[in-house]
């Protein structure tokens, strides 16, 4: 009878049934959540560990592994893995890189954060906590609209297009920066912008510099007031009265100042139904909210941009 081969898991007692099947068909499998020290104690009676991140196997924990003969890591980097060390201990190391068809279907790492920046430009975990206090404020939790924004990517890596094909499918403009992908080769390019790391930071300071302010719920840009708790608009010391729909305009137009909204995300973003392109109603709202935020004032500040939509200026 041959020896049964033992093997450690020190991922624990996660793996799917699927996975602990064919683990033990192998061999006699024990799944252990281990420290460092733990580690070191108990290796040298397994011929295989199977393993993530969270353990280092470097030189004093492979000096005891007498038995060892296959490390597998459920990774990409091998930075926890004292990789010719183990050649020299004839250990195999068996890892998830270049294993770029299957690595492919593994969306969780851009899906959790895409999860996460939705959360934070539609401020959601805000108006959470503001329906567990039995308020519904809906008003002070809009939010931003993606389409339209652009996304920058550092590094066209697989997790890189992954993000890039996410914000592709919000409608932004997706723009990236990577020396390593080579455009000879690459399809990259032909889906998405590049730009040198100096443009997309020069971009980043442009925005951190934009003079429209949100502080708390307040709108500042010049002597225009938006304040977004009290729904009150002033201009100067004189306060403007607007009816729900103009307030709600002034106040998406107020949160990308210096940008220009075309009336497709107008209308998608106030009326939230699908409108005729060539319907004058962003025309019409425009034209009265102008009436009453510029008349009088030094400087205009609510623009149209022919063919493209309208913006408030945030110029100095």
């Amino acid at each position: 009878m041959n020896p049964v081969v033992k093997i450690l898991n020190t991922i624990g007692d996660v793996y799917t049934q699927g996975a602990k099947e064919i683990l033990e068909e192998v061999g006699d499998v024990d799944y252990k959540i281990l420290t460092q020290d733990n580690l070191l104690e108990s290796i040298g009676e397994y011929e295989i560990a199977v393993i993530g991140l969270g353990l280092s196997f470097m030189k004093d924990v492979l000096e005891k592994a007498e038995k060892l003969k296959i490390i597998a890591t459920a990774t990409t980097g091998l930075d926890h893995i004292d990789v010719k060390f183990a050649k020299l201990k004839g250990i195999t190391v068996l890892s998830l890189r270049g294993e770029n068809d299957f690595l492919d279907t593994i969306t969780g790492t851009a899906e959790l954060a895409w999860g996460l920046l939705i959360d934070v430009v539609r401020l959601t975990p805000w108006a959470f906590d503001n329906v567990k206090e039995y308020k519904w404020e809906r008003e002070k939790f809009r939010g931003h609209n993606l389409y339209g924004k652009t996304l920058g990517i550092v590094g066209m890596g697989r997790l890189g297009k992954w993000m890039a094909r996410y914000g592709k499918a919000f409608g932004m403009n997706v723009l990236y920066c990577d020396p390593n992908i080579n455009l000879s080769t690459s399809d990259v390019d032909r889906l998405w912008k590049r730009v040198e790391f100096g443009e997309l930071l020069a971009r980043v300071r442009a925005l951190l510099r934009r003079p429209a302010t949100l502080v708390g719920t307040e709108i500042k840009i010049k002597d225009l007031k938006i304040d977004l708790a009290k729904r009150r608009v002033f201009r100067g010391n004189r306060e403007i009265l607007l009816t729900s729909k103009e307030f709600l305009l002034l106040a998406y137009l107020g949160r990308n100042a210096g940008a220009v909204l075309t009336r497709e995300q107008i209308i998608a973003h106030l009326w939230d139904f699908a409108y005729e392109v060539f319907s004058n109603l962003v025309d019409v709202h425009i034209k009265n909210l102008r009436k009453k935020i510029d008349p009088g004032a030094e400087q205009k500040l609510l623009e149209t941009v022919r063919g493209a939509g309208y913006r408030l200026r945030s110029d100095k």
